[in-house]
C-alpha cells in the first residue's frame, strides 16, 4: 500500500485515490496495532500465570530447605535467586517467538526496500544495521555487570531487613521493649 501511494503520488494521480490509499494504510495500520496488543496481551497473561507458578515451587523448595543450609546461604539470598529466575523465565515467552519471526521479517522488509529504493540503498541500511550490532552488545554487557551489581546489593539490603526484623521481633517475643 505505501508502494502503490507513493507511485500514485509521484504520477499526480487523482486526488480520491490517493486519499483512499492513505486511509488504508492508515487502516492497516491500526489493525496491526490491535493484533500486536492482543498477541501481547494474551502472552503477559500466561508469563505472569508461568511467574505465579514459578515463584510458588521456589518458596515451597525453600521452606524445605534445612536450616543450616539456609543459614550459609543467607535469607538474602535465596530470596534474590527466586525473584530473579521467576522473572527471567517470566520474559521468556514473550521473545520466545522471535527465533523464527525476526529473520522473517528481517527478509521482508529487505524484499520491499529494494523493491521501493533499489538494491544499494537498502543494503546499506542493512550495513548500518548489522554495524550497530557490537555497539548493542556493549551496552547489554555493561547493563548485565550493573544488574550484577544491583543484585549484590538486594541481597545485602534483604538479608539487613530480615536482621532488623528478627531482632524487632525477639524484642516483641520477649518482652524487652520498655513499657509506655
Amino acid at each position: 500500500m505505501l508502494e502503490g501511494l507513493l507511485k500514485h503520488l509521484a504520477n499526480s494521480g487523482p486526488r480520491l485515490i490517493g486519499v483512499l490509499l492513505a486511509l488504508a494504510l492508515a487502516a492497516s495500520s491500526v489493525v496491526q496495532t490491535l493484533a500486536i496488543n492482543a498477541y501481547f496481551h494474551v502472552v503477559f497473561r500466561l508469563c505472569a500465570q508461568v511467574k505465579t507458578l514459578i515463584i510458588g515451587e521456589l518458596f515451597d523448595k525453600a521452606l524445605r530447605i534445612d536450616s543450616s543450609e539456609k543459614a550459609s546461604m543467607g535469607v538474602g539470598t535465596i530470596v534474590n535467586l527466586q525473584s530473579n529466575d521467576a522473572a527471567k523465565l517470566y520474559k521468556l515467552p514473550q521473545y520466545l517467538h522471535m527465533l523464527w519471526s525476526a529473520p522473517f521479517q528481517i527478509m521482508t522488509v529487505m524484499i520491499m526496500l529494494i523493491r521501493v529504493l533499489h538494491p544499494i540503498p537498502a543494503l546499506v541500511g542493512l550495513a548500518v544495521t548489522v554495524a550497530l550490532i557490537p555497539l548493542s552488545s556493549l551496552v547489554a554487557r555493561a547493563l548485565a555487570r550493573a544488574r550484577t551489581r544491583i543484585v549484590k546489593l538486594t541481597d545485602e539490603r534483604v538479608k539487613l531487613s530480615s536482621e532488623v526484623i528478627l531482632g524487632i521481633k525477639a524484642i516483641k517475643l520477649y518482652a524487652w521493649e520498655v513499657g509506655v
